[in-house]
This record gives structure tokens, C-alpha cells and sequence, in this order.
């Protein structure tokens, strides 16, 4: 092989040395591009699926008063055959506190669908803890079975916190409705307390305790699209929980359960917003 030919398939190998650089560098390029696209759309379906449960809470919430008024409604008509009108009075108040809570909620809704859910676009602002847990409670206390359980507000009358106060209504709705459901004539008892820079806020009940299952998916990690199917399993004994396991990482906090020797309690951990 003369000195030509050799300099000739020297730059043949050359080129073919960088086309392939070339090849690798556009598939580094199409695969780096790939891994962000397949993030975005991770994120956009986590997003989509959080905003699906929100409806779905609300839609949950709104049941509570609704049975509230169809159920104390439906006892007027005896209670006015006996001529025990104080209770008819008492029930006509019944109905008021449940439609606006309804009113309030149906506002919730309207505020929700106009709501970016993206953790940044989240409006934060200062509230009374134990006035917000103390409007849950005087809801619950007229329209739940006709006060079958006592509520106990322990939270500090001066506790002032800053977060989203439509979430966080959303999640002690929930938490008191999941308690009452599973408490029978007992006591629903809601206490808080505020560390350097979280606040934790718990909620025990005397009731029948969560069950095994729910209780061991309340305390895994991340909700995801991974576990739906299990929580179709369990919609019917704690949506609630799951709902309130949802918003709570949506405010940056995390989750737990437990049972206790009678009832059980839920943990709320958050960080404290500046």
C-alpha cells in the first residue's frame, strides 16, 4: 500500500471515527431530551391526577351536609305530630349551619378550579388554627347524628399559622368526617403544637381503630398512580385519609397513622411557611 492510499484510509477511518462521535453525541442529545420530555409528562399526569382527587374530595364533602339535611328534614314531620316544636327549632338551625356549609364549600370549588396546584403558585396566608378547627367542629357537632360524639378543640386559642386555608379546611373536613364515621357516641379530640420549623396537628378518636390495610398505605411514601387501584379498594371505609394524605404533600408536609389502644390517631407534620 503506497503512502497515498495509506493517508486515504487513514481519513476514511478519521471520518468514520467522527461520524460515529457524532451518531453518539445526538443519541446522548435525543436521550437526554427524551428523559426531560418523560419527566414533563410525569409531572403534568401527577398534577392532573392531584387536581381529580381535589374534585373528588369535594364532591366527598358535599355528601356530609347533604345527607345532614335529607336525614334531619326527614324527622320534622314527627317531631311537629308530637307538638315538640323547640326540637323542630333546633333541627331548622341544623339545616341552616349544613347549607352554609355547603355555600361555603361551594365556593371552595368555584376557588379550586381556578387554583395552579404547582406548590409555587400555592397563596399562603396567615389564619387562626383553632377558629378554622372550631367552624369544622360547631358543622359537625349539630348535623352529625345528632351529636353522637363529642369534639374536643385542644388547639391554643392564640395559634397562628400560615398556609393555604382552603387546603387545610378541606383536610380537617376530612379528618373529623373519617373520625365520626368510625366513633360511636365518643370523643373526637383535635390538638396542635409548633416545633422550630414545623407544625404538627393530630386528631384521635375512640373509635373502631383504621384498618390494617389503610393504615399501612397512609404510612408508605408518595402518593402516586402506582397505588390506584389498591385505593379503589378502600374508597369506601377512608377516602377521607387518602384525600388528606394528597393535599397535606401538596402543602409540603408528610402523613402518619395510628392505632391506638382504643380509636385511632392521624398525624399532620408541616413545614413552617415564612
Amino acid at each position: 500500500m503506497n503512502v497515498s492510499t495509506q493517508y486515504k484510509y487513514r481519513g476514511i477511518i478519521r471520518q468514520e471515527e467522527m461520524l460515529e462521535e457524532l451518531v453518539e453525541q445526538r443519541v446522548e442529545s435525543l436521550q437526554q431530551t427524551m428523559a426531560v420530555l418523560m419527566e414533563s409528562e410525569s409531572r403534568l399526569k401527577a398534577q392532573l391526577y392531584v387536581q381529580t382527587r381535589i374534585v373528588a374530595s369535594l364532591s366527598h364533602d358535599f355528601r356530609s351536609p347533604l345527607q345532614a339535611i335529607v336525614k334531619i328534614a326527614g324527622a320534622i314531620d314527627s317531631l311537629v305530630q308530637q307538638q315538640n316544636y323547640e326540637f323542630v327549632s333546633e333541627i331548622g338551625k341544623s339545616i341552616e349551619v349544613s347549607s352554609q356549609n355547603m355555600s361555603v364549600m361551594l365556593d371552595h370549588t368555584l376557588d379550586y378550579l381556578k387554583i395552579d396546584l404547582a406548590r409555587e403558585a400555592l397563596k399562603f396566608e396567615l389564619f387562626s388554627l383553632h377558629e378554622l378547627v372550631m367552624e369544622k367542629i360547631d358543622f359537625f357537632s349539630l348535623s352529625s347524628d345528632m351529636q353522637k360524639n363529642n369534639f374536643v378543640n385542644n388547639i391554643p386559642v392564640d395559634l397562628t399559622v400560615k398556609s393555604n386555608p382552603l387546603i387545610f379546611g378541606i383536610i380537617l373536613n376530612n379528618l373529623l368526617d373519617n373520625a365520626n364515621k368510625n366513633t360511636n357516641h365518643g370523643f373526637i379530640i383535635i390538638y396542635a403544637e409548633l416545633t422550630i420549623d414545623q407544625l404538627v396537628v393530630k386528631v384521635s378518636d375512640t373509635g373502631s381503630g383504621i384498618s390494617d390495610h389503610l393504615l399501612d398505605w397512609l404510612n408508605q411514601g408518595q402518593v402516586g398512580e402506582v397505588k390506584w387501584e389498591r385505593d379503589h379498594q378502600i374508597d369506601g371505609e377512608g377516602v377521607g385519609l387518602v384525600l388528606v394524605k394528597e393535599m397535606v404533600q401538596i402543602l409540603g408536609g408528610v402523613l402518619y397513622a395510628k392505632r391506638n389502644e382504643i380509636g385511632s390517631t392521624v398525624s399532620l407534620i408541616l413545614p413552617l411557611q415564612s
